[in-house]
C-alpha cells in the first residue's frame, strides 16, 4: 500500500556513505543453515513452522532440524511438505501448486446476466458553448441531467459522484468518447457481446486487479470499432458488459446497451436509506425524509474486521490467531464478506517495512479470495483490538461518500499552532482531523531551514490522526503544513482534500525575535480604506501594509466582485517587505471585494511562513462624474 509524503522546495536524498575500510581479525564461523523454496508458479507466500518468512522463489535462514513448509498463492490450493534441514547446509524444495476449485469458483459458474438495457445519452452543446449532459447509473438505471456540464471541473466531478452516476454522454472536441466515472473498464472485441459469459466476467483477471479509474473513456467514433465494447466494474461493485451501438437520432448523443450480472446486484438487506440533510434518518426502504421531504439516498451497510500483526504474534478480531496458516479459516468464517472490510494493523515498531508489505500482500490476497469488499492498512493499533464500527456509506474507489460538509480540517495538532515553549524532546508532530480520512496517503508539506528533521516514516494511528516522527532542536522555529499548493493528499474518505493548514511553533529557548514571528501578520493600512464609498474610478494603485516583514509570496484572491488586477511585478514589495501593491482598473458605480489570502491560498505570510488570516477588503466607486469621500 503506497504512502505519500510531500516535501515542497526540498529534495530529501537518503544515502549510505561508507568512509574507508576497517581491518580486523575474524575467527572462522560455520556457514548458515538455509532453505531454498521454489514454487510453480512463483510468488507464493512461504510459511515455515507457521511463521510467514517471505515469498517464493527465495532463500531463507532457518534453524537445523525438521521443518514444515506451507506455500499459498491466490487462486491455487495450498501445498505443504516436511523437510529435514541439515546444519550449515542449503536444503532445496520445489512445490507445484494446483488451481483452486473452491466455492467461490462454483458461485461464479452460477452467475447469470440480467436483461439487456438500452439507453440513449445526449451531450447537447447550446448557444454560447454551454453543455447539458445526460448521465446514467448503471446499477440502478437511474438517469440524471446536469446543465453547465464542465464549466467547473471540480464541481462537475463532485456532483457526478454525489449523484452516483457512472456514464456521461459523449464528450470531446475530436472523436467523441463516452466517459465512465469511478468504473474499472477492460475493452473486449465487439463480437464478444454475444459470447462472453457472466462467469467469465466474474473471473476476469484484468478486471479483478483493476481499481476503478476516476475517469475512463470509451471511443464512440466508427474508426474505433474494436474498442466499442467493454466489461466493467462500477464503484458499487456491479459487474457487466457494455456496448456502444450507434449515434442518437439528434447526432449529439450515443445509443448504448448493457447487461448486469444478477448475482452481483446489491442485496436489499444490505441497504439503508438516509437523508443528505439529516443523516440521523436511516430507513430500510426508499422514500422521502420525514423532516424535509428530500428523496432518501441508498447506502450500504459496511462491516469491519481487524487483523493486528505483532513481531511474534497476531490477533484477529480480538482473539489470538496462532499462525498465518490458521488465518484463512478465520477469514472464511466471517459472514457477509461482500460488505466487510479487512483492516490490517501493526502492533509493534519491530515489524520491518518489508514484513509489513508482505503481510499486507498475503492478507489482501486471501481477502480477495474469500470475497471481502477490500483491504485497508490502518497503521498502528494494539494487539487484541477489533474492527471499526459499522458504517452505512457507499464506496467510491475504496472510499466512502458522505453528505457534503465542506472540506476536512485539522481540529487538533501537537504541538499547538503558534506554541512558543515546545519541549525539544518531542518526537512526534500530530494532526487530528474533524472526520475519517483516507489513511492510504498524506501530504506533510514544507522545506528549507524551518522544516523539522524527519526521524521515521509518517503513519496513521487511527482514521483521524496522522503522525510525523521528527527530531527537534532547542531554541528553533519550525514551520510545516498539512496540504499546500498542488500537494493535496490529506483527503477525507470521500476524496475531499483537507484545507491547507500551516503548523508553526518554537522550541524552548527560542530568541524573542523568533517568538515574535509566531504571531500571524495583521493588516495595518490599506491604500483605500476598508468600506470606503465614492472611490474615484480609473486605474488605481492598491496597496496593503502589514505589521511585520513579509516573505516574497502573495495571494490577491478573486471573487465575483473583484476588480481586474494587473499582473504583479517583482517590485510589488517595498524595501522593508511590509507593503505590497498592484494596480486595478476600477469602473464607476461598482462595489468591489478583494480577498487577501483565502481558505486554499495563503501566500501572504511572514518570513517564517506564518500566513495572514483571510482578510476581506471592500469599497465602492463613485458613479460616473462623482467624487470621493
Amino acid at each position: 500500500m503506497s504512502r505519500i509524503i510531500t516535501i515542497t522546495a526540498v529534495l530529501l536524498i537518503f544515502s549510505a556513505l561508507i568512509g574507508g575500510m576497517i581491518a580486523f581479525a575474524q575467527t572462522a564461523v560455520d556457514p548458515p543453515t538455509e532453505l531454498y523454496v521454489r514454487t510453480v508458479p512463483d510468488g507464493a507466500a512461504v510459511l515455515v513452522d507457521g511463521k510467514l518468512v517471505g515469498e517464493s522463489d527465495d532463500l531463507f535462514d532457518v534453524e537445523p532440524g525438521t521443518r514444515k513448509i506451507v506455500v499459498k498463492l491466490d487462486g491455487y490450493e495450498p501445498s505443504s511438505k516436511e523437510v529435514t534441514v541439515p546444519a550449515s547446509r542449503i536444503e532445496r524444495v520445489v512445490l507445484k501448486l494446483k488451481k483452486r476449485t473452491d466455492a467461490a469458483k462454483a458461485l461464479a459458474e452460477k452467475a447469470t446476466f440480467g436483461p439487456v438495457i438500452e439507453q440513449v445519452l445526449n451531450n447537447i452543446i447550446r448557444r454560447g458553448g454551454s453543455r447539458t449532459a445526460e448521465m446514467l447509473d448503471l446499477d440502478t438505471q437511474r438517469r440524471a441531467t446536469m446543465r453547465e456540464f464542465g464549466k467547473d471541473d471540480r464541481q462537475t466531478h463532485r456532483w457526478i459522484r454525489e449523484q452516483k452516476v457512472d456514464v456521461v454522454g459523449p464528450m470531446g472536441k475530436g472523436p467523441p468518447v463516452l466517459l465512465l466515472f469511478d468504473t474499472a473498464v477492460v475493452a473486449i472485441p465487439n463480437n464478444q457481446w454475444q459470447t462472453i459469459t457472466a462467469s467469465q466476467i466474474v473471473n476476469n483477471w484484468a478486471l479483478s486487479q483493476q481499481e476503478p479509474d476516476k475517469i475512463s473513456t470509451l471511443p464512440t467514433s466508427p474508426s474505433d470499432l474494436e474498442e466499442k465494447t467493454c466489461i466493467f466494474k462500477t464503484r458499487e461493485g456491479g459487474l457487466g458488459v457494455l456496448q456502444i451501438v450507434g449515434a442518437s437520432d439528434n447526432s449529439q448523443g450515443v445509443k448504448i446497451r448493457y447487461k448486469m450480472i444478477k448475482d452481483k446486484a446489491e442485496p436489499a438487506a444490505s441497504l439503508l436509506w438516509t437523508c443528505a440533510m439529516h443523516p440521523q434518518i436511516a430507513l430500510p426502504k426508499p422514500g422521502k425524509c420525514p423532516l424535509c421531504a428530500m428523496d432518501l439516498i441508498s447506502h450500504r451497510r459496511r462491516h469491519f474486521v481487524r487483523l493486528v500483526v505483532g513481531k511474534d504474534r497476531m490477533t484477529f478480531e480480538g482473539k489470538d490467531a496462532a499462525s498465518w496458516e490458521e488465518l484463512p479459516g478465520l477469514l472464511e468464517k466471517v459472514p457477509n464478506r461482500e460488505q466487510t472490510v479487512l483492516e490490517i494493523a501493526f502492533a509493534s515498531d519491530e515489524v520491518t517495512l518489508k514484513e509489513k508489505k508482505l503481510a499486507i500482500a498475503v492478507a489482501s490476497s486471501w481477502a480477495r479470495q474469500f470475497g471481502y469488499e477490500y483491504t485497508s492498512d490502518i497503521g498502528a493499533h494494539p494487539l487484541g483490538s477489533k474492527g471499526s464500527s459499522t458504517q452505512r456509506v457507499p464506496r467510491v474507489k475504496n472510499k466512502v461518500l458522505l453528505p457534503d460538509s465542506g472540506n476536512p480540517r485539522p481540529v487538533k495538532t501537537q504541538p499547538e499552532v503558534g506554541a512558543t515553549d515546545v519541549d525539544p524532546n518531542l518526537t512526534e508532530i500530530r494532526a487530528t482531523f474533524d472526520r475519517d480520512m483516507d489513511t492510504d496517503q498524506f501530504s506533510w508539506c514544507g522545506g528549507g531551514p524551518h522544516f523539522p528533521k524527519l526521524n521515521g516514516d509518517p503513519k496513521w494511528i487511527d482514521r483521524r490522526t496522522c503522525v510525523l516522527p521528527v527530531k527537534l532542536e532547542k531554541g528553533k522555529a519550525y514551520r510545516l503544513a498539512v496540504n499546500w499548493g498542488r500537494f493535496q493528499n490529506f483527503q477525507s474518505v470521500d476524496g475531499r482534500p483537507a484545507t491547507p493548514t500551516a503548523l508553526y511553533f518554537c522550541t524552548r529557548g527560542a530568541s524573542p525575535e523568533l517568538v515574535a514571528k509566531m504571531t500571524p501578520p495583521k493588516v495595518v493600512e490599506l491604500s483605500i480604506a476598508n468600506g470606503a464609498k465614492d472611490v474615484p474610478p480609473g486605474r488605481t494603485k492598491l496597496a496593503v501594509t502589514f505589521d511585520q516583514a513579509m516573505g516574497e509570496g502573495m495571494s490577491w484572491c478573486n471573487g465575483p466582485d473583484t476588480p481586474k488586477l494587473e499582473p504583479v511585478e517583482g517590485s510589488a514589495w517595498s524595501d522593508d517587505k511590509k507593503t505590497c501593491g498592484t494596480y486595478a482598473l476600477l469602473e464607476p458605480g461598482r462595489s468591489y471585494t478583494i480577498y487577501l489570502n483565502a481558505e486554499r491560498f495563503g501566500n501572504f505570510m511572514n518570513e517564517l511562513g506564518v500566513s495572514l488570516p483571510p482578510t476581506t477588503w471592500k469599497f465602492t466607486t463613485a458613479a460616473a462624474g462623482g467624487g470621493r469621500d
